[in-house]
């Protein structure tokens, strides 16, 4: 293969890396307070290389530091090192709009994520002003 040129990952090899990953999930103890699963980035977009991870964020539903050792057990339960776990509510704002144009690979309570989402961006649309500014994307006015 040429320099600079890379190939693309199947789909649907990211369909059974992210099957994998939910399964693990499905029998860590914590799985319960998991509400919703996103995979995002260039395995959500069918964008993904085979030097791509997959990157998948959760919203656990409780305590920040039972949600990154959730976090943590699922990692050290996956094998190799293909994946990369987010918990949505830690992540920057910007970021978590960015995992909202993903794909839900598993969803409890579609209401709660509706809910989540609808939150993200009217919290983002309050903010981006500030964001922009300060990227020089465009001056607060």
């Amino acid at each position: 293969m040429p320099a600079g040129r890379r190939s693309s990952v199947p789909e649907q090899d990211v369909s059974a890396y992210t099957a994998a990953a939910l399964k693990t999930m499905e029998q860590l103890d914590g799985y319960d307070h998991v509400q919703f699963v996103i995979l995002f980035g260039s395995a959500g977009e069918n964008r993904m290389t085979g030097e791509s991870d997959i990157d998948l964020c959760l919203y656990y539903d409780g305590d920040p530091a039972e949600a990154l050792q959730f976090r943590h057990a699922i990692l050290s339960a996956l094998p190799g090192i293909r994946y990369d776990i987010k918990i949505f509510q830690a992540l920057p704002l910007y970021v978590r709009v960015e995992v909202l144009k993903g794909t839900p690979v598993f969803v409890r309570d579609q209401v709660f994520l509706y809910e989540k989402a609808v939150e993200t961006l009217r919290d983002f649309d309050n903010f981006k002003h500030r964001l922009y500014d300060y990227t020089g994307q465009a001056a607060i006015s």
